[in-house]
């Protein structure tokens, strides 16, 4: 999406209230702006400068009456997005006089999490190796759709050369501090898995800003609405955004603690301040580790899965008593030398 809106609504960056009004947002939000801006422009025949100039030569009530009567053919969440934002974007240019409005959304449908099953019978209907890489991304990342787009070789290079399992996805500090921050997650071995093989092919470049998914995300959205029709599953999940909750559940499901849940889900509110260290991604990893039986969506007998790891941690820390047991016993030897050279 981002690739073909910023080419649609290029030509609103050319003045400078817009980029005003752009300047430091993430590009998923600038898109956003750029295309409800675009949509009272052309319901009005005014550009940028021209709606600004309305809106100081005019009553604040009847500024809002336009604004509520563009926005009044579009659905309520729409709706309430656009009036926010042609609001942003005449308070960036210091036009703060409008009446206040009421912002509040009626949920108007429930939309659940899809289900492994479900998940996989998605994944049968996607035809594309990036198609099937996203579903996977996304249910081991619990990222929103577009950030798991933004993901590049750079941000998992780390722990892919590293040949380890589960692979931190580290991105700039400034990705953990806006209003829809990524957590500090990881991808799992489904993820690995693929990208390995598509790294192998060629098909995903090793250079650190060669995206993963090389593709926007409205092909990504339409090929997995279209998936979601062919597997005739229900309309009350959401293509994307059921996979984000499909991993929150999982969370909730592995029993992880809600502070250190709310951090791999990029939800700081309440909790203690983050910051993007290697330390916090070291702190989590036993934690997604616990959780990965619950995420993955290949797994059908979560029970067992818990089981082996379980006994595996076991084997891990009777292995590494058995090492400090022998580290023992040989400066107990080496002392024991010691004292009959010396008689």
């Amino acid at each position: 999406m981002s690739r073909n809106l910023s080419s649609q609504y290029g030509y609103l960056r050319e003045y400078d209230v817009v980029k005003r009004w752009v300047k430091g947002k993430a590009a998923e939000t600038q898109n956003h702006f750029l295309r409800d801006l675009d949509r009272l422009l052309k319901a009005t025949g005014k550009d940028p400068d021209q709606f600004l100039a309305f809106a100081e030569s005019s009553k604040p009530v009847d500024v809002q009456d336009l604004i509520d009567k563009v926005a009044e053919s579009l659905k309520p969440g729409a709706k309430i997005n656009l009036i926010a934002n042609l609001r942003s974007f005449l308070h960036h240019n210091g036009f703060n006089n409008l009446p206040k409005a009421n912002l509040t959304y009626i949920l108007q449908e429930w939309h659940r999490a899809y289900k492994k099953e479900e998940i996989q019978k998605l994944l049968s209907y996607l035809d594309s190796p990036f198609h099937k890489l996203y579903v996977y991304m996304a249910v081991e990342s619990g990222l929103r759709a577009q950030t798991v787009i933004d993901i590049k070789y750079g941000h998992i290079k780390q722990d892919l050369e590293a040949n380890l399992p589960e692979l931190a996805v580290r991105f700039k500090p400034e990705a953990y501090s806006r209003k829809k921050a990524a957590g500090f997650t990881f991808l799992g071995k489904r993820s690995v898995e693929l990208i390995r093989k598509l790294t192998e092919d060629g098909k995903i470049k090793t250079t650190q800003d060669s995206p993963l998914i090389p593709i926007s995300y409205t092909a990504v959205y339409l090929a997995l609405n279209l998936a979601r029709k062919k597997a005739d599953l229900p309309r009350e999940i959401q293509p994307n955004h059921g996979l984000r909750k499909f991993f929150q559940n999982a969370l909730d499901k592995a029993d992880i603690d809600h502070d250190q849940k709310m951090v791999m889900e990029g939800h700081y509110q309440g909790i203690r301040a983050k910051s993007y260290t290697d330390r916090e991604f070291e702190n989590l990893r036993p934690l997604y580790k616990r959780a990965y039986p619950f995420i993955d969506p290949e797994q059908g007998n979560v029970e067992m899965a818990v089981k082996v790891q379980s006994q595996e941690e076991e084997v891990k820390d009777l292995k590494k008593e058995l090492a400090d047991v022998r580290g023992e016993l040989t400066a107990i030897r080496k002392w024991m030398e010691s004292q009959g050279k010396r008689k």
